[in-house]
């Protein structure tokens, strides 16, 4: 769920950057939606990753994150991460084939 603008104007005057990426419930993310996590963790320096409802979506990006910072993942990293889906599976080792060739 987006913040509010309030919750956004909060964050803002704490000089905390803001990113929704909108993400269905036990699905995966776009290749581009990584491409903008990524950019929004390597950018921000400290970084709070949270989808709300734990359907695997915060995992799925912290496993997309570990992917750009070079680690070398397969399912049962991605599994142990909390990733719990099928396509979300299978969005990050379409990730993993895209980042290592």
């Amino acid at each position: 769920m987006e913040l509010s603008p309030r919750q956004k104007g909060r964050l803002r005057a704490a000089g905390i950057s803001y990113l929704h990426i909108k993400a269905v419930e036990c699905t995966a993310v776009a290749q581009e939606q990584f491409e903008e996590i990524w950019n929004a963790y390597d950018k921000g320096g400290v970084t709070i990753v949270y989808c709300g409802y734990g359907d695997g979506r915060t995992e799925m990006a912290i496993s997309g994150i570990q992917l750009f910072q070079g680690r070398t993942l397969d399912d049962n990293d991605f599994r142990a991460n909390g990733v719990q889906c099928s396509s979300q599976l299978a969005a990050l080792n379409a990730l993993s084939d895209r980042i290592n060739g």
